[in-house]
C-alpha cells in the first residue's frame, strides 16, 4: 500500500476512570478526512478523555461514532493538519 504516507498516522491516548482509579489505553489512528481520524473502538471504549499525538503536538479528540462489532471509531480532532488516506479502493484484510 505505497499510497499511504507515515505522516497520516497518529498516536491515540484515552483515559478511562473506574471508581477512584484511572486507566490509560493507547493505540494508533489515521486521518481519513480533514480533522477526522479512524482508530479502534477498544482503544477508546469507556473513556472520559481522548488525546491525539501528531507530529505537530497533542490535541483533544471527540468521538463522532463507534462500531463495536467492527472495532472501529471515528474521532474529530480540531486543528489536526496533514494528509488524509486516499486510495484507489477498499482493501479487506482478514485476521
Amino acid at each position: 500500500m505505497g499510497y499511504l504516507k507515515p505522516s497520516l498516522f497518529v498516536a491515540v491516548l484515552a483515559t478511562a476512570t473506574f471508581g477512584a482509579s484511572a486507566q490509560v489505553s493507547s493505540g494508533t489512528g489515521f486521518s481519513v478526512a480533514p480533522q477526522i481520524l479512524v482508530t479502534n473502538e477498544h482503544v477508546i471504549a469507556d473513556c472520559v478523555s481522548i488525546e491525539v499525538i501528531a507530529a505537530d503536538g497533542r490535541r483533544k479528540a471527540a468521538v463522532l461514532d463507534m462500531d463495536v462489532q467492527n472495532d472501529l471509531a471515528l474521532l474529530r480532532v480540531v486543528g489536526l493538519r496533514g494528509p488524509t488516506a486516499r486510495g484507489k479502493g477498499i482493501h479487506h484484510v482478514d485476521h
